[in-house]
């Protein structure tokens, strides 16, 4: 009998210690082929930034480790009035990288910029820890295991969270799924305690995501979302009105404690409206359901949340959605002509078969029978519509892939325990045949081999194949995931330094002022933070009109340059012009940044994102001829008087008024004998 118990407990203690060993081995390998796939643009362009935002978010960094605070203008940005950072950037993002900083630092000597270059690589892979630690609470330690390789190798999380790219994703998103996991584990607990503290500790989690990424609001409204639907449907009870209530609630004091915690106001915003409502409604639910059983709890719930919402928007107590919040929620949305927000790159129409790729394969099969057996479990309600509601903004908007993959990811994790349970059930199945087989004395083998091949086909379809491929997919995206400038710009940079004062202005398309900012120290008019529309517009227009609308808005800023990239053939700068070898002419090519630029100075009729028949019909023609028999494409007389082609062509006429280049940065060539400057950047002057 003893050596029974003995023996039993030896074989509970090595299986426990096996399962710690699987946890462990499986949260490594996850995180260092995460921090691998990561880091693989550094050994092609060598150890930098991204040339955007991560380039502000350093120098805000780089401040408040010199000063001890945060900086509270920016003279160099958005002349002549700057800005205060700490007003429209979100805090947190800098003080966690500061003293994450600080604490490598002790271990190892590490410069600031090498540090937030590795960064993201490094700290976004910590998303598999509360994603295994979900996936294994809900489904077991293999689902874990595949959901955890599989999201952190996509490229919808790695777009924006390899090496270089210092942004606010790669630290929001594990905090994120660190909210969602501990919501999931309050609302599964039985003691209400335990699931006030797990609601608590995910509330912290979601105001550290406030306070680091605007992608916070997924899950702050997507809480009393759910919450809402339990009410509709009186499955509602006290543990998921603490559960899903609570955490939106630590975001709403936070906001009060630190009132620039987010870029945006979250008390009184557009989003915050339906947060208040809800918890209004909850409330009243709470109380109705206990107390007047003879009354339909719902019926005051509802009363209380149309009160809040007819309060909040008869009194104008809200802030609206920005257009670019109002693009993520509604993409078929008609923004107003000349929009900025449909110009920026990351605010376009995203993809998820793009991002997602192979990695779809498994996720559709999972949340499709997610979908098909949810009712059973309100925690599977509530991971299907959260994974539906990401994809939509996943698909709505280019940036928002990342915060999907988490979400949209646990289907992975849904099909390999189907999957793990068909194999089991097999299992058993086998040791049954196998045992009768050898009673009769015949062998077994190929009926145990044939009982496990539908398993072992949909492992290797469904699982292996899918997030090998787009594991592969990723590495080959990563290793040539563009850093630093553009060829040429360190050039540019080193000249303004030389040739120009302190203070001096710099007019130039606001993809570059971050560039000039940081790589020259220069003043410019506009950035990528696109903070002012209207002045964004006035660049517009002075590039795409006359000389005189450039002088003009040089004279008023006290601008002494005008920047101008040009892209020979590319698609990359404001104007695209290059040297055809074989009628030996410069070409000018109907791509590029232009078009943004007179959209946004309102020259065209129809938006060449939103409209692409009628601009190219009616607005592209008036400024390019297509001859259709040579296939050859002509610039009108119109486009070539606009400042924009008049200083790209720069280095080959002379044809400015007011203009001279001041410096051209681009490959000499000699078309018809005569040696020209190609240029692939001209900084223009006003001439004396």
């Amino acid at each position: 009998m003893w050596s029974n118990s003995s023996r039993k407990l030896g074989d509970l203690m090595e299986k426990k210690y096996f399962n710690i060993i699987f946890d462990v081995v499986s949260l490594l390998a996850s995180y260092i082929i995460g921090v691998y796939l990561r880091i693989l643009p550094i050994f092609t362009y060598g150890v930098h930034l991204t040339a955007d935002d991560p380039l502000i978010h350093y120098w805000v960094t780089k401040y408040l480790l010199e000063n001890g605070r945060l900086p509270t203008y920016n003279a160099l940005a958005w002349h002549p009035w700057g800005y205060d950072p700490e007003k429209v950037l979100p805090d947190l993002h800098y003080y966690i990288s500061a003293y994450l900083y600080k604490i490598v630092t002790t271990i190892h000597s590490i410069d600031l910029y090498t540090f937030v270059v590795l960064m993201p690589a490094f700290f976004a892979p910590l998303v598999v820890i509360p994603l295994y630690l979900l996936v294994k609470e809900l489904w077991g330690r293999w689902p874990a295991f595949f959901t955890s390789i599989g999201v952190i190798t996509s490229w919808a999380y790695m777009s924006r969270t390899t090496a270089g790219f210092f942004r606010h994703e790669q630290i929001a998103i594990p905090f994120l799924t660190a909210s969602f996991y501990l919501t999931v584990k309050s609302m599964r607990e039985r003691d209400l305690w335990k699931s006030v503290v797990l609601s608590g500790f995910s509330g912290l989690f979601l105001a550290v995501s406030a306070g680091t990424w605007a992608g916070f609001r997924q899950l702050y409204d997507a809480y009393p979302l759910m919450l809402f639907i339990f009410m509709l449907f009186r499955r509602a009870e006290l543990k998921d009105v603490i559960s899903l209530g609570l955490p939106p609630v630590y975001v709403l004091l936070a906001s009060i404690s630190i009132p620039s915690l987010s870029s945006r106001s979250v008390l009184i915003s557009m989003e915050s409206t339906f947060v208040w409502a809800v918890l209004v409604a909850s409330i009243l639910y709470t109380i109705f359901q206990k107390y007047r059983k003879e009354i339909d709890a719902r019926i005051p719930a509802a009363g209380g949340f149309l009160a809040v919402l007819l309060f909040f928007f008869l009194t104008g107590t809200y802030a609206p959605l920005t257009g670019r919040l109002l693009r993520v929620v509604f993409p078929g949305v008609k923004l107003p002509p000349g929009n900025v927000v449909e110009t920026v790159a990351e605010h376009a129409p995203g993809s998820v078969l793009g991002y997602f790729n192979y990695l779809l394969i498994p996720i559709a099969f999972g949340l499709s029978l997610m979908a098909w057996e949810m009712w059973r479990d309100k925690t599977h309600i509530f991971i299907v519509i959260n994974a539906i509601i990401s994809l939509y903004f996943a698909e709505s908007i280019t940036r928002l892939p990342p915060l999907a993959a988490p979400f949209a990811g646990l289907g992975i994790g849904y099909i390999t325990m189907k999957i793990v349970e068909l194999t089991k059930s097999r299992a058993e199945s086998a040791k049954r045949i196998s045992k009768l087989l050898s009673r009769k004395g015949k062998s077994s083998r190929r009926r145990i081999l044939s009982n496990f091949m539908l398993p072992t086909l949909l492992i290797a379809l469904l699982l292996i194949a899918p997030i090998f491929a787009s594991a592969y997919l990723s590495y080959e995206a990563s290793r040539t995931y563009p850093l630093g400038f553009e060829e040429g710009w360190e050039k540019v940079f080193s000249w303004l330094k030389n040739n120009t004062k302190n203070g001096t202005v710099v007019v130039s398309w606001w993809d570059y002022g971050y560039w000039i900012q940081l790589g020259a120290s220069r003043v410019t008019l506009a950035d990528g933070l696109t903070i002012n529309s209207s002045q964004i517009r006035e660049i517009a227009y002075a590039f795409s009109g006359n000389e005189e609308d450039m002088l003009d808005l040089m004279m008023r800023y006290n601008a002494s340059y005008a920047i101008v990239n040009v892209i020979p053939m590319a698609g990359g700068g404001e104007i695209d012009i290059g040297y055809d070898i074989v009628n030996k002419r410069i070409s000018i090519e109907p791509t590029g940044k232009w078009q943004a630029i007179f959209w946004i100075a309102q020259r065209f009729t129809y938006s060449p994102f939103r409209d692409p028949y009628d601009y190219y019909r009616y607005d592209l023609q008036k400024y390019f001829t297509i001859d259709q028999t040579e296939q050859v494409v002509y610039p009108t007389r119109i486009f070539l008087n606009t400042t924009l082609c008049k200083m790209a062509l720069s280095p080959f006429t002379n044809s400015s008024i007011y203009f001279r280049p001041a410096y051209i940065w681009g490959p000499v060539i000699v078309p018809l004998g005569r040696e020209y400057k190609l240029a692939y950047v001209v900084v223009a002057g006003i001439k004396e």
